[in-house]
């Protein structure tokens, strides 16, 4: 019982306004670290503390609904789970509209754009690049999407 009031407690007294601005819309979440992380960037990420963040910043296709066992995926920036083609290889993901990149100057005129299909296929190509992501592949991808072993080998050539 005390956990749980600690709990509770400490929540809402870890979100408060940033010192020295104006704006009370503006919240920072103080939150305790007790190890520092490695990389912010996913394919990248091997140690809890860099999980830790990296799950609460980057969105997935897909996601775990957290409360049903057995686990169940749910639609996290798709419109609805995957459809299996008729020829039971071919998976068909539809995204979300309206789902945007933050602005950040690396978009045209700086203003976040929406998602699309190849911003997901640059991901994937980029967790499969072996100078980019060299440990989970084999584990998560392997063998699982056509073409993309090749494209892994191919990337062995061009080291960064």
């Amino acid at each position: 019982m005390s956990a749980l009031l600690i709990t509770t407690v400490a929540v809402p007294l870890g979100c408060r306004p940033r010192e020295g601005v104006g704006n009370t819309d503006v919240k920072v979440l103080n939150y305790f670290r007790t190890s520092t992380y490695k990389t912010l960037d996913p394919p990248k990420q091997f140690d809890v503390a860099s999980a830790e963040i990296v799950e609460n910043i980057y969105d997935s296709l897909l996601e775990y609904h957290y409360l049903k066992r057995p686990y169940e995926l749910t639609p996290n920036l798709l419109e609805a789970m995957p459809t299996l083609g008729n020829d039971k290889l071919t998976y068909t993901f539809k995204l979300r509209k309206g789902i945007r990149f933050h602005d950040d100057p690396c978009f045209a005129g700086g203003k976040g754009r929406e998602l699309t299909a190849d911003d997901v296929l640059y991901t994937i190509k980029r967790f499969s690049d072996v100078n980019v992501n060299p440990q989970s592949y084999p584990a998560l991808l392997q063998n699982r999407i056509k073409g993309l072993d090749a494209f892994r080998e191919k990337s062995r050539q061009q080291k960064i």
